[in-house]
């Protein structure tokens, strides 16, 4: 038996070997972070994005009635099928080339379409039409399409961008998403009924026009807000730093590559059914809905606000 096993010199040696591998795995466990994780604040930010993507459309469906009786020429029923072959045209569009941009450029044209055109709306209206400065209905009509087909364009770059973010996170951001795009239309009416309140006290000359004007403004703000607000708080947040670089990675990749090597006719085969299902139900509560209900009227004939009750029950 060596004399040296078991000696007082050797056990010192190995319990000195142990403490410092012990040392070594405390302090990698202190240096490794936490993962960063989906907080109130980042929930909060998606329903804004949300609210902004689908209110100013919500706001023009609640002062419809007032728009129409600028522009005439059926312009409750001709507006909701230009906003809609818009939004068709600008997902097509973002097919070809939408993921050719990061989302901080496509937030940030989307929100300065939605603003400008919105106030834009309001303006022609205030100017040109029914009992402006300039009586021409036809060229009101002409210049409020083109705000509406612009509003429309904007909706489609802003809701495919908030909706393409919140995929690549939990689902608790998708349904804050989706939770702001409900309370867009929930808002718009209350909203507006509050303005007439004040501006009929305040015995306002041109009331219409001028509470068209504030109230599209409401809506302008906020989403102007929302570009500094995803440059500066949401892409700056630890789990959407983590998550834009996972998505920059696969992005370069996935434009060098084909994704798959299945014909693009049994792809379109596959998806026709559930199209054809969803343009069918968009096509009847978002076109038909909103083009047929500005000719209903009340069996009380001093019920003046009944389409904007029709539309904002519609709404909810």
């Amino acid at each position: 038996m060596s004399s040296t096993k078991g000696s007082p010199s050797a056990i010192s040696k190995d319990d000195s070997i142990s403490d410092i591998e012990e040392a070594k795995s405390i302090k990698t466990e202190t240096k490794t972070e936490p993962e960063p994780k989906v907080d109130i604040w980042l929930l909060l930010q998606f329903l804004i994005l949300g609210f902004v993507a689908l209110a100013p459309w919500n706001f023009v469906l609640a002062d419809l009635p007032y728009l129409d009786s600028k522009f005439h020429n059926h312009f409750s029923s001709t507006v909701p099928i230009i906003y809609s072959v818009a939004v068709n045209l600008a997902q097509l569009l973002l097919i070809w080339v939408g993921n050719k941009f990061s989302f901080a450029p496509r937030f940030d044209w989307g929100c300065g379409i939605l603003a400008v055109f919105n106030i834009l709306l309001a303006v022609v209206a205030m100017t040109v039409g029914d009992g402006n400065p300039c009586p021409n209905e036809g060229l009101g009509f002409g210049l409020a399409l083109v705000c509406t087909f612009l509003l429309g364009f904007g909706h489609a770059l802003m809701e495919s961008s908030s909706f393409g973010l919140a995929a690549l996170c939990p689902q608790s951001c998708m349904i804050a998403d989706m939770t702001g795009e409900g309370v867009a239309g929930l808002v718009g009416w209350p909203i507006n009924m509050l303005l007439q309140v004040i501006f009929d006290a305040g015995n306002v000359r041109r009331q219409q026009e001028w509470q068209c004007l504030v109230f599209f403004c409401v809506t302008s703000v906020i989403t102007i807000f929302v570009i500094p607000m995803y440059r500066c708080v949401t892409s700056k947040h630890p789990y959407m730093r983590k998550v834009l670089q996972i998505e920059e990675n696969r992005k370069k990749t996935s434009l060098k590559t084909r994704q798959t090597r299945r014909p693009v006719l049994y792809i379109v085969k596959d998806i026709a059914p559930m199209a054809i299902c969803a343009w069918g139900t968009m096509g009847v509560t978002f076109v038909v809905f909103p083009a047929q209900v500005s000719y209903w009227k009340s069996e009380d004939p001093t019920n003046t606000g009944f389409v904007a009750q029709v539309i904002y029950t519609f709404q909810v």
